[in-house]
């Protein structure tokens, strides 16, 4: 895989997510920094402390993975093709372009449940029995993460218009807290 190539070498390789070490070797980089401020400001309410407070933590963020992700014997490895063409446009022009490394599942670790989705829809449904209205008949799409900064709104715009059929299961928090 890439990230068994990248790590052949030395026998001891640093490796950091995000920017968790200034100075590794290798860098896995899940999204960037410099994106947050576009999307956490947009329609918050801030104490003037909080709005500094959170301005000089985002610029903190971001110098830091400039420095990291800008150092020529830094191996970066991005979470998708979108993520590694934004770092080598914005921070390795001349650098060795970032590898990609998609997020998955080992399946040979953790294999599908014998009798497929109805088992696993019922493991979901006995833990969680808000599941109980997903209909198996019709397409289940999964949203994971904070909802405004991770896009769901944009989710739910394009499945009312492209897949109306679907149904949506959450899972994570607003960052404007309960409705």
């Amino acid at each position: 895989s890439a990230f068994h190539a990248l790590l052949r070498g030395p026998s001891r390789v640093r490796l950091s997510v995000g920017i968790a070490s200034l100075l590794a070797d290798v860098v896995d980089v899940q999204f960037l920094h410099r994106q947050w401020p576009l999307h956490y400001f947009r329609g918050r309410r801030l104490s003037p402390w909080a709005w500094a407070y959170k301005k000089i933590l985002f610029k903190y963020l971001e110098l830091g993975e400039r420095f990291s992700l800008s150092r020529p014997r830094t191996r970066v490895l991005a979470l998708s093709a979108f993520v590694a063409r934004d770092i080598d446009a914005s921070l390795r022009r001349q650098l060795a372009p970032a590898s990609v490394a998609y997020s998955g599942v080992n399946a040979s670790t953790f294999g599908v449940l014998p009798g497929g989705k109805e088992e696993a829809l019922g493991l979901l449904r006995a833990a969680h029995p808000c599941v109980l209205k997903l209909d198996l008949a019709r397409p289940i799409f999964v949203f994971v993460g904070a909802f405004e900064r991770k896009g769901l709104p944009a989710v739910l715009e394009w499945m009312q218009k492209c897949a109306p059929e679907a149904q949506l299961l959450c899972v994570g928090e607003s960052e404007k807290g309960p409705a």
